[in-house]
C-alpha cells in the first residue's frame, strides 16, 4: 500500500481532527529528521509531538472556519456622495435557454435617475 492509498484510508477512518493532525504529524517527523541530518539536533518523540500539538493550535487559532450567519441582513440603497454618481446594474443567465440579461441604472448623489441600460 502506497503512502496516498494508507492517508486515503485514514482519512476514511479518523475524524477530522485527528486527520489533520496525523498529517502535521508526518510532516513534524520528515521535519525533525531533517533538523538531525542537517542541524544535529536531535528531540525527545515527546518534544515533537508537543511541539505538532502547539502547532495544531496556532494553525486553528488563526484559520478559525467562517462562521455561519442564520440571519439575512437586509441592505437599503444609499446615495452616494455630493459629487459622486451610483452605478448600480444585476444580470440573470438561463443555462436551459441559453439566454440572459442585464440592467443598469445610474444616478446622482441626490438619489435622482439620470440614466439605465437594459439588454
Amino acid at each position: 500500500m502506497g503512502l496516498y492509498t494508507g492517508l486515503a484510508n485514514i482519512n476514511l477512518q479518523v475524524p477530522t481532527p485527528g486527520f489533520e493532525l496525523c498529517l502535521m504529524l508526518i510532516w513534524a517527523l520528515r521535519k525533525h529528521r531533517n533538523d538531525v541530518l542537517w542541524n544535529g539536533s536531535l528531540l525527545p518523540p515527546h518534544e515533537i509531538v508537543l511541539r505538532t500539538e502547539g502547532w495544531m493550535q496556532e494553525y486553528h487559532k488563526w484559520h478559525k472556519p467562517a462562521a455561519k450567519r442564520s440571519i439575512r441582513e437586509v441592505q437599503k440603497w444609499r446615495k452616494p456622495e455630493e459629487g459622486w454618481i451610483k452605478c448600480n446594474f444585476d444580470g440573470a443567465w438561463s443555462q436551459s435557454g441559453l439566454r440572459g440579461g442585464f440592467g443598469v441604472v445610474i444616478r446622482n448623489h441626490l438619489g435622482e435617475f439620470i440614466t439605465a441600460v437594459v439588454g
